[in-house]
C-alpha cells in the first residue's frame, strides 16, 4: 500500500499540480485534496493521511495553525506534516513551524523529484525511523488499562494510546498507528477475538505483535486466539514485568533495522529539523539535543555513531562543546 497523502491549498492550481505530480512519480500513493484549513481537520478526522502537504499560508486559517491543532490532537499526532510555502517566506515563521510540529518545508517553486524526495523521506520517517513505540492499550476496566500503562510508561520512547472499548480502538487505528496492541478478552461490544480478527483485515497491521489477556486461559482459549491472528496470549494476573519485558524485545527487533545512530546538537530548532529531514532518507536513527546538557544525556545512552554539531549549543558554541567532547575518554572516538 503506497502513502496515503492530503494535499491542502487555496490554489486549485496548486492541488492540481500536486495530484498530477504525485499521480506520475508515485503511482501507489492514495491522494485527496481539501481547499481550506477547516476542510482539511475535516479530512483528518475522518481518516487520518500519512503525509499532509499542507500549504502555509491560507485566508480562513494558516496552515501553522492547521498543524497546531493536528500535532496537540493525540488522535491525529502520527500525521507527518510538510509545510509548503514561497521562498519569502521568513526564518521565524519556520522556526514557528516546526515549533508547532511540522515534519519538513518545501519552498515554492520546486522540482517534482524534490516533492518526491520529501515525501518518501517522510515515508522512511514514519514507518521506520521514529523511535517512537506506539502501544495501543484496550481493556474495558480502568485499572488494568493504568497497571499496564503504568508499567510500559517506564520503557523510554514508549507512546501508549488507552481506550475502554473495541470499535472506538479500530476506528483510531489510523491515526494511532500502533507498533504493538494489547487487548483485554471479555469486553462489552466486540470481545478480543473479534477485535484481533478486524486489526487483522486491516493490510497494514495484519503483522502486528498482539497481545491477549485472558484470565484463566484454556486450550480452546489459545486454539480460538490463533485462529484469529493474536500473537500470544497473556494470563491474567500476570506479572507486569514480564508484559514489559515482551514489550522490549519487540522494540529491540524493530531497531536492528537501522544502521546508525546519528546526534545533531544545534540550539537551532530549524537547523535541527532540516538536517533530520534530510538524514530520514538513510538509515540512521536520528537524535535532536538544542543543550550541552540534552547532549549529554544522549550520549550516555552509548548508542551514538556520529555527531553532528551546529555553530551554537545553548550557552557554549560548538567548537567549545566540540572540544569538550574529544577530551572525554568515552566518547573522543565519535566521529
Amino acid at each position: 500500500m503506497g502513502a496515503r497523502i492530503l494535499a491542502v491549498d487555496d490554489e486549485q492550481m496548486n492541488l492540481s499540480l500536486f495530484e498530477a505530480m504525485i499521480k506520475r512519480y508515485l503511482p501507489d500513493a492514495e491522494i485527496r485534496t481539501a481547499l481550506s484549513g477547516q476542510a482539511a481537520l475535516a479530512a483528518v478526522k475522518e481518516s487520518a493521511p500519512d503525509i499532509m502537504l499542507l500549504d502555509a499560508r491560507m485566508p480562513d486559517m494558516d496552515g501553522f495553525e492547521v498543524c497546531r491543532r493536528i500535532k496537540t490532537d493525540p488522535a491525529t499526532s502520527a500525521v507527518r506534516v510538510l509545510m509548503v510555502s514561497g521562498a519569502y517566506i521568513e526564518s521565524r515563521h519556520r522556526v514557528s513551524g516546526f515549533e508547532g510540529g511540522a515534519d519538513g518545508y518545501l519552498c515554492k517553486p520546486f522540482r517534482p523529484k524534490d516533492l518526491v524526495a520529501q515525501i518518501q523521506a517522510l515515508m522512511v520517517d514514519r514507518k521506520e525511523k521514529e523511535s517512537v513505540f506506539r502501544v495501543l492499550v484496550v481493556d474495558d476496566s480502568r485499572t488494568s488499562r493504568q497497571v499496564v500503562a503504568s508499567e510500559l510508561k517506564r520503557i523510554p520512547d514508549v507512546q501508549i494510546a488507552a481506550f475502554e472499548n473495541a470499535p472506538a480502538a479500530v476506528a483510531a487505528l489510523d491515526a494511532v498507528k500502533p507498533d504493538f496492541i494489547i487487548s483485554d478478552t471479555a469486553m462489552p461490544g466486540m470481545d478480543g477475538f473479534e477485535f484481533c480478527a478486524t486489526v487483522r483485515r486491516h493490510p497494514d497491521y495484519e503483522r502486528t505483535p498482539f497481545i491477549l489477556l485472558a484470565e484463566r486461559p484454556n486450550e480452546d482459549t489459545r486454539t480460538r486466539a490463533k485462529d484469529r491472528g493474536v500473537t500470544d496470549v497473556f494470563p491474567k494476573p500476570f506479572p507486569p514485568q514480564e508484559l514489559s519485558g515482551y514489550v522490549r524485545r519487540h522494540m529491540d527487533a524493530r531497531r536492528d533495522w537501522f544502521d546508525h545512530d546519528v546526534l545533531v546538537a544545534d540550539q537551532d530548532l530549524a537547523t535541527r529539523k532540516t538536517l533530520k529531514q534530510y538524514l530520514a532518507g538513510i538509515r540512521v536513527r536520528v537524535h535532536e539535543a538544542g543543550a550541552p546538557d540534552e547532549a549529554a544525556a544522549i550520549l550516555r545512552r552509548g548508542t551514538i555513531d556520529l555527531v553532528v554539531i551546529g555553530q551554537q549549543l545553548a550557552g557554549t558554541s560548538g567548537v567549545d562543546w566540540c572540544q569538550d567532547l574529544r577530551l572525554s575518554e568515552e566518547h573522543k572516538w565519535i566521529p
